[in-house]
């Protein structure tokens, strides 16, 4: 079904490893500045997807980051992905094992 006023359906989505990028049109109330750049250390290399050129924020354990002019997100075992202006949202990737259970999948 086409939703003519939903701008949100339409905003871009970017996958690296085991992190789903989403664009986002604002941010979550309450979200608060982060030093580190790393989203998200692989479990079985040690190695990590790093966000360079964007501001890092989170809430509730929950990534967010900020892209003023571009920014790159990095890692050992991917190609980089390179962002525009905007704001975007991390999700870690789940894997369906069951009707009651999923899994974090793992880079």
């Amino acid at each position: 079904m086409y939703n003519k006023g939903r701008k949100d359906i339409f905003m871009k989505h970017y996958r690296q490893g085991d992190l789903l990028i989403q664009e986002i049109s604002s941010f979550p109330e309450g979200v608060t500045p982060q030093t580190s750049t790393i989203l998200v250390r692989g479990e079985s290399t040690g190695h990590a997807h790093r966000i360079l050129g964007a501001e890092v924020f989170q809430k509730n354990g929950a990534l967010f980051f900020k892209v003023s002019s571009k920014a790159q997100l990095v890692h050992d075992e991917h190609k980089p992905i390179v962002f525009g202006k905007g704001l975007y949202s991390v999700l870690r990737q789940r894997e369906y094992v069951s009707s009651d259970m999923t899994k974090i999948v793992t880079d």
